[in-house]
């Protein structure tokens, strides 16, 4: 939680070029804006509903599992040609 601006660039970039980047990074960075905004909503109507904060605390466990095994599923950075001067 907070690495996603950082990382987000990092990883975009190289397997989409920077002709999408834009649309991509924007609707991107659209999702986690939306997610930090809803998700303390649904962790405060979890605990009213249950008590405790141990089932909001799973599901979040749940979701950052899921996330890091979609980044460890990436294929390996696509390898850009150079272009080299004869000699």
């Amino acid at each position: 939680m907070g690495t996603e601006f950082g990382a987000l660039p990092y990883v975009v970039s190289p397997y989409f070029g920077l002709a999408a980047y834009g649309r991509i990074a924007g609707v991107m960075y659209a999702a986690v804006m939306m997610a930090q905004g809803i998700t303390p909503v649904l962790i405060d109507m979890s605990y009213d509903h249950t008590g405790d904060y141990g089932w909001s605390l799973r599901a979040m466990t749940i979701v950052f599992a899921c996330g890091s095994l979609a980044l460890c599923a990436l294929p390996p950075y696509p390898t850009r040609l150079r272009a080299t001067r004869p000699t």
